[in-house]
């Protein structure tokens, strides 16, 4: 996983790509936030995975909906490239039911655990349903 601040380096992602395709490594953008640096680098180093930072997904079921439409077009955006979606920062049932419904194919949270794949079964003792912790982002979006 590239650090999302490496996306502003486009060269030297370039090479980092190419020296782990030798290896047979996949390559994964971490803390993808959508800024223009990050958009550019998906454009130029496709990864094979793309890990969407938790600013853009939590509280995401009480988010505008422009919201919702523009990361639901992100999620698209990715799949086009041929990479995985991963949404990371989760901790309600809610925001992990929308992002199923948006397209993204890994999960991941503070109380789901490591990403996981959408069509798998959820352990019971790890239920994505907790509150939120305290100063968690679950609450930062305007009810729309």
């Amino acid at each position: 996983q590239v650090h999302g601040a490496a996306a502003t380096q486009v060269p030297r992602l370039h090479e980092l790509a190419a020296r782990l395709a030798t290896l047979g490594v996949q390559l994964a953008h971490g803390g993808f936030c959508a800024d223009r640096a990050h958009l550019n680098a998906l454009g130029a180093v496709p990864p094979h995975y793309v890990k969407f930072d938790s600013s853009l997904v939590c509280g995401l079921h009480e988010a505008p909906a422009s919201h919702q439409k523009q990361l639901r077009d992100l999620v698209k955006l990715v799949t086009d490239l041929d990479a995985v979606p991963l949404a990371a920062g989760l901790t309600l049932d809610a925001e992990a039911a929308l992002c199923r419904d948006m397209g993204f194919q890994l999960l991941q949270g503070p109380v789901i655990g490591a990403a996981v794949p959408v069509g798998l079964p959820q352990d019971p003792g790890r239920r994505v349903s907790a509150p939120a912790p305290p100063g968690s982002c679950a609450s930062a979006w305007p009810a729309a």
